[in-house]
């Protein structure tokens, strides 16, 4: 929601305690669905399936027309660029792009 608010007004500037509180409003949100509403989950559910099939060919499409280069499949597939990041080999490179954590990669 903040990234949506530094998109259409450029004098906002994002602080933490902002993001927390959109947070702790997204829980106390979702928790008082489940509590008061909980007999409309299988409908929330089958809406949010719905548009999530329906939309995943439009948004790739307009990711795939938006991109600034074209590369071929083999191009994609087959050659690995390492862009100066300096991992020894190729097999850590994919382990640490796989951790979705960044207070591991601190650790490391």
């Amino acid at each position: 929601m903040q990234a949506l608010i530094v998109l259409n007004d450029a004098a906002y500037e994002p602080t933490r305690w902002q993001g927390t509180l959109l947070t702790m409003a997204a829980g106390i949100f979702v928790a008082s669905f489940n509590i008061f509403f909980a007999k409309n989950l299988p409908l929330a559910e089958g809406i949010f399936a719905t548009i999530h099939v329906f939309a995943f060919i439009p948004v790739i499409v307009c990711l795939w027309a938006m991109t600034p280069v074209k590369q071929s499949a083999a191009e994609v597939f087959l050659h690995f660029t390492d862009n100066g990041a300096g991992w020894p080999n190729i097999g850590a490179t994919v382990l640490v792009g796989q951790v979705h954590d960044t207070s591991i990669i601190h650790r490391i």
